[in-house]
């Protein structure tokens, strides 16, 4: 998995982020808006975004609604009904707007393996001891062109987040 340290992913393309320091640098938390709340802006979404002067939108709520779904169930809604949102609004932002998946426990939750460029969700809740192929479902697959955020200098063992320009 390659590294990124620029702070174009706080303007563009899609994040997870997990950092509260790299939270604060993109707006604060008052700007965020809920699952819940993004997925009712579908299609008609707001050309005035709250963060980063209007370039970024930034989610909570992921991490739990992927803990209540049964595994399966929740593969099922990240690759049905979740990334043909992400594409959307991708396609809607035409690569000048950022969309920030808050994820406060993504540092325990995410396991990397970078030779193969590859992300899992674990599971906790009653499906605990599980995980979700993130990497597949919600990127299609493009883990490979994702990048490891980073501090300035630093390396995969500082992971903050995890980023992607584009999903194809």
């Amino acid at each position: 998995m390659k590294t990124f340290s620029d702070s174009a992913w706080q303007r563009t393309g899609i994040t997870l982020l997990w950092n509260d320091e790299e939270l604060a640098k993109v707006g604060s938390v008052k700007e965020a808006r809920s699952l819940h709340a993004f997925l009712g802006m579908r299609p008609d979404f707001p050309d005035d975004l709250p963060s980063q002067d209007g370039q970024s939108r930034v989610v909570g709520g992921l991490d739990t609604f992927l803990d209540l779904l049964p595994p399966d169930e929740a593969m099922d809604w990240l690759e049905n009904t979740f990334r043909p949102i992400l594409i959307d609004f991708q396609d809607w932002a035409q690569g000048s707007r950022g969309l920030i998946f808050w994820l406060p426990g993504g540092s325990r939750r995410i396991r990397m393996q970078p030779d193969e460029d590859q992300f899992t969700w674990e599971c906790h809740g009653p499906s605990r001891g599980k995980s979700l192929d993130l990497g597949r479902v919600l990127w299609s697959g493009a883990s490979r062109d994702a990048y490891g955020l980073v501090p300035p200098g630093g390396d995969l063992s500082g992971v903050r987040g995890l980023y992607l320009k584009r999903i194809s």
